[in-house]
Order: C-alpha cells, then sequence, then structure tokens
C-alpha cells in the first residue's frame, strides 16, 4: 500500500511540474480509479505511460497533444472501473472527458473545435466499450486498448 501511495504521489508530481493543473487533475482522476478497484502498483505502470504524452508536449510544445493524453487515461479509467461495474465505467469515462472539456473551455476553445473534440472523444470511448467487451482483463489487451485510444485521439488532431 505504501509504495502504491508513494508511486501515485510520483505520478501527479511530475503531470503537475512537467505539464501543469491540467494535467494533473487528468491524471488524479486515473489514480482515483486506481484506489477504488485495485491498488497494486503494477497498475501505475499503465498511467505512468500516458505521461509519454505530456514528455512529448513538453518537447515539441505542441498542447493539442492533452488530447491524446486525456483519452489514454480516460480509457484506462472506464477499463478499471468497468471489471466491477460497466455504468461505473462509463460514468469514470464521462467524469474524465468532462474535465478535458472544462479545461478546454477554459482555453479558450471555439466551439468548432469542442464539438469536433467531443464528437472523436466520445467515439473513441465508445471503442474502447466494444474493445472491453471482449473481456481485456489482462495487462497487455489493457495497454493495447489504451494505445489505441491515445493514437486515434493522436491521429484525429488532423481534423
Amino acid at each position: 500500500m505504501a509504495t502504491f501511495a508513494f508511486a501515485s504521489l510520483l505520478l501527479v508530481a511530475a503531470a503537475q511540474i512537467l505539464g501543469g493543473p491540467q494535467w494533473a487533475a487528468l491524471c488524479l482522476i486515473a489514480l482515483v480509479a486506481q484506489v477504488w478497484t485495485d491498488r497494486r502498483p503494477v497498475n501505475l505502470a499503465l498511467i505512468a505511460c500516458s505521461l509519454i504524452w505530456l514528455v512529448l508536449s513538453r518537447v515539441t510544445g505542441r498542447r493539442d497533444l492533452f488530447f491524446p493524453y486525456t483519452m489514454s487515461l480516460a480509457s484506462l479509467v472506464f477499463l478499471q472501473l468497468a471489471d466491477r461495474n460497466f455504468w461505473a465505467g462509463v460514468a469514470g469515462g464521462v467524469i474524465s472527458l468532462t474535465a478535458f472539456f472544462v479545461v478546454r473551455i477554459q482555453q479558450l476553445a471555439t466551439a468548432r473545435v469542442l464539438v469536433v473534440e467531443f464528437i472523436v472523444a466520445t467515439a473513441i470511448l465508445e471503442f474502447v466499450m466494444v474493445a472491453h467487451a471482449w473481456r481485456p482483463q489482462r495487462l497487455p489487451w489493457r495497454i493495447a486498448i489504451a494505445l489505441a485510444a491515445s493514437l486515434l485521439a493522436w491521429c484525429s488532431l488532423a481534423l
């Protein structure tokens, strides 16, 4: 338990230091889902992998990589919670996306951009739900789903 707590604090601190409060808030939502469901430190590796988008954003100066980061975490939140209850997973995914849209509204994103992001985010979350129906209880499957969700989000940035 102490290892989980320490690793969680490191993840949130890294997100805060490298990306700021918006990035840390999304990370924190994913960590709460982990706390409610499975406190094994190995599961934090999936959340840690999402920080790759944060590092890429810092290195390239591309703030739009916040979207693939969000979709990676939203998919992990859904998968973690849906293992116990599908609707809890849906609620967790929606909470993650709501936090994303609050940030985007604070950043003064245009209505057109918000609509496109909403459509894409909803479609990606639906993809994650369908993939979960195949019973991805194993870690490699979760990694593949989160990676696919974040890559779909990254590809959608061209829209």
